[in-house]
């Protein structure tokens, strides 16, 4: 399978990469009749129509297409081409968009990109000419500015030698945009040629800007043979050689683009880990990837964080909603409240947010504002199976999948809200987990079903202590919990032993590789949450 270079992944990582997409990856749309073309294809369609000469550049044909016919009708033509009415997008599309990228370019006049970043409900900006450019999202959403225009902004499409010609002319600011962002980023071309128009003038803006300053650019080529590869590097162009092994083009795209989004998690969630020793144990690389069946994963993941992850708007009145609700609440469970603001480090906030969420033992969401990103934030944790706890000051006009949920509904009475938050939180972690360790024993995951027990376990002890005015600290261990509780009478001698020895028995599968769980060890810490599921409260 093909990789991105480390280097690359390293500059993702770190939100030094600026992608451009061209003709090329619109190839890859699902067209019910026919196929999208790239550069060389759409020439050859204009060629055709207008009784060109072929062997004429990309630009001139349209040139002349546009002389003999008008500019009315050459992007008629190019509309008609491009199938905007039935292209979606493919399968690389949808992989690419989970790539954590705050700025694309791309001088595709299709609206495929914007399409897939829709049905990820990515939040996202299309940006068309100057007047635009002033409106990029930074770090809150990605900004896909489209550099030649659009099918919706034909004033600004760039198709002709005369276009070409003039783009520094006419687009002065997109240019010094451009040629700035490429000071510090490395450039990815994805959909390119290396003699596509585009790609030659992009790379001749930059080189007209930024000279022997320019940074080395990646090329995604397909199949391409050795010796291309190492001519490409004299001109300061490194090829990335995807194989398809008579795959399409647009699954081995999807398989890389997937493999890079893999890594680049897994380097965000160690930057997380190792920046918060105080809400994640420290956990061995080989105990982490032990199993490879992801709820068995998920399960070691959630046992060794104490972490919250909490998705709500930044505004400032709902900083009151996050300090006076949210944190006391989370913290009365033994937890610790952060939200995206308070995320150390460098790199694309939409990244360190989906390493949060999947580092999290839970999340929760306020929707109140109906705010895309924490609408998007939401989905990804839905779809990872994090417990999650939704919370809202209206619930009205929501979304029809999210007006499905169990909704917590706060008022000026935060206090009572509080309560309510504190027990759904509860009731996440403990009620609703019972079956997932069931799962996991029946699977033969017995260090996963041992660490997801000890999960709900430690909440029901805090819990049962809240319920019966048993004072612990916030970040007490089992055994303070259990000491506590027998000192009240709440559970007995025996009781407490158990759950001592349920403390040992999930630390050494959690923390050791060389301990194998029985069968009987996860049985017996199921039966030992069930006891104390009937403790009277």
């Amino acid at each position: 399978m093909s990789e991105l270079p480390f280097p690359l992944l390293a500059d993702i990582a770190d939100a030094r990469c600026i992608p451009f997409i061209g003709a090329g990856f619109s190839r890859n749309a699902r067209v019910p009749d026919g196929s999208m073309p790239d550069w060389a294809a759409l020439t050859t369609i204009l060629a055709d129509e207008g009784n060109i000469d072929v062997s004429l550049s990309g630009p001139k044909v349209a040139q002349d297409y546009e002389r003999r016919f008008g500019r009315v009708q050459m992007i008629e033509a190019v509309r008609r081409s491009l199938h905007p009415d039935d292209a979606q997008p493919g399968r690389s599309h949808m992989a690419f968009v989970e790539l954590p990228f705050d700025t694309i370019y791309t001088t595709n006049f299709d609206l495929l990109i914007e399409q897939a970043y829709s049905a990820a409900l990515r939040p996202f900006r299309s940006l068309v000419g100057e007047l635009q450019l002033p409106f990029h999202a930074g770090v809150t959403a990605t900004s896909i500015i489209k550099m030649h225009g659009d099918l919706r902004h034909e004033e600004h499409i760039v198709l002709t030698q005369r276009d070409y010609d003039e783009f520094l002319t006419r687009y002065p600011v997109i240019a010094t945009h451009l040629s700035a962002m490429l000071i510090t980023r490395t450039p990815l071309f994805i959909g390119y040629s290396l003699t596509d128009p585009d790609f030659l003038s992009i790379r001749a803006v930059v080189r007209a800007r930024l000279g022997a300053l320019e940074r080395m650019s990646y090329v995604v080529q397909f199949d391409a043979m050795d010796q291309d590869c190492d001519k490409a590097l004299e001109e300061r162009v490194h090829i990335i050689n995807v194989k398809t092994d008579g795959q399409s083009r647009d699954g081995a795209l999807a398989e890389l683009f997937a493999l890079a989004v893999q890594k680049l998690d897994q380097r965000a969630s160690s930057r997380l880990r190792s920046s918060r020793p105080d809400v994640f144990e420290t956990m061995d690389v080989p105990v982490r990837v032990a199993s490879a069946e992801p709820k068995a994963a998920a399960a070691l993941t959630e046992s060794t964080s104490s972490l919250c992850f909490v998705m709500i708007p930044f505004a400032e009145r709902f900083d009151r909603i996050y300090r006076e609700l949210i944190v006391p609440a989370v913290e009365e469970s033994g937890l610790t409240a952060i939200r995206a603001d308070e995320i150390s480090g460098s790199g694309f906030i939409v990244e360190q947010i989906r390493a949060a969420i999947q580092q999290s033992r839970m999340c929760i969401a306020d929707i109140s504002d109906r705010n895309p990103n924490v609408l998007y934030e939401l989905g990804f944790a839905q779809s990872a199976n994090k417990p999650v706890v939704v919370i809202s000051n209206d619930v009205g006009g929501l979304p029809f999948d999210v007006a499905a949920m169990r909704i917590i509904r706060y008022g000026p009475d935060l206090q009572t809200a509080r309560q309510s938050l504190r027990a759904a939180i509860a009731y996440e972690l403990t009620g609703n987990r019972f079956a997932e360790v069931e799962q996991l024993i029946a699977a033969g995951s017995y260090r996963a079903a041992i660490a997801m027990a000890g999960v709900i376990l430690e909440h029901l002890l805090r819990e049962l202590a809240a319920e019966r005015d048993v004072p612990i600290r916030a970040r007490a261990a089992w055994n303070q919990i259990a000491n506590a509780l027998q000192r009240d009478a709440a559970i007995d001698v025996n009781t407490r032993a158990a759950v001592e020895d349920a403390a040992s028995l999930r630390n050494a599968a959690v923390h050791n590789l060389n301990f194998e769980p029985t069968l009987q060890q996860a049985q017996s810490m199921l039966d030992l949450i069930r006891r104390i599921t009937d403790v009277p409260h």
